[in-house]
């Protein structure tokens, strides 16, 4: 005798799905792909601005390093006799000189004069990038921060450089006393202190953001609000001049 299946007679037995069950599974569906694309665009405009937050930080840490190593020497003069010290002094540059080499001698000797090469040192923007209004802002909003020895070209150190200041501190002066973005002629060999104000910009813009910030250099002096779509990060440090002043 022939067995027959009891589900071919009962439709309960019917094993498809129902046009609600697939609407309930496509909202579902719906609903974790949306999570997992916000998620993902939450995470990609954080790695972006975590990006340009590393980019800046190591614009200006190019920048300052070199800076500080080489300002610490202004004024070596271990003969006595190169009377190197700091010779330009200006909001947007300065420019210095060290006795640290001489004709077959090692770094440390100095051979009394200040003709050879890397011995008087200029730091600031060209003035082909300089904005010039005030000294100190990149033109174009940005600019390549530039080295120059002796009486060579300027040379890129770090990029993407929105503004940079130098405030000097005399001698007898503490931290509370104000530094000078103008000191006189007189007063170049009286400085201790160069205190550096840097601002590096972010290469590319976000137009989901606006930056309003307000920066305060270490003279008071400010920059911005720029009202712009550039990220940009401030850094202000203090550079002795422990060479300066002393008497061999």
């Amino acid at each position: 005798m022939e067995l027959k299946s009891k589900c071919r007679y009962q439709p309960c037995c019917n094993t498809g799905f129902t046009l609600v069950e697939l609407i309930v599974a496509v909202a579902i569906s719906g609903f974790v792909m949306a999570s997992v694309y916000t998620a993902y665009i939450t995470q990609k405009k954080s790695s972006v601005v975590q990006e340009q937050i590393v980019e800046m930080q190591q614009n200006i840490r190019a920048a300052v390093s070199m800076m500080t190593m080489e300002i610490q020497m202004a004024g070596y003069n271990p003969t006595g006799e190169a009377n190197a010290t700091i010779e330009e002094a200006k909001a947007g540059r300065i420019m210095f000189s060290r006795d640290h080499r001489g004709n077959g001698q090692t770094v440390a000797d100095g051979d009394g004069d200040l003709n050879d090469p890397e011995e008087k040192i200029t730091y600031g923007f060209s003035s082909e990038r300089d904005d010039s209004q005030p000294a100190g802002l990149g033109e174009h909003g940005a600019e390549s921060l530039d080295r120059k020895s002796g009486n060579g070209t300027f040379l890129p150190i770090a990029d993407d450089i929105a503004a940079i200041e130098f405030c000097y501190r005399l001698a007898g002066a503490d931290e509370t006393d104000p530094c000078l973005t103008a000191p006189t002629a007189n007063q170049l060999d009286q400085i201790r202190e160069v205190l550096i104000s840097i601002l590096a910009r972010a290469s590319r813009p976000d137009r989901k953001f606006t930056n309003t910030e307000q920066y305060v250099t270490a003279s008071g002096a400010t920059w911005g609000p720029f009202n712009d779509h550039y990220r940009r990060r401030m850094l202000i440090t203090t550079v002795q001049c422990r060479n300066m002043g002393l008497k061999k």
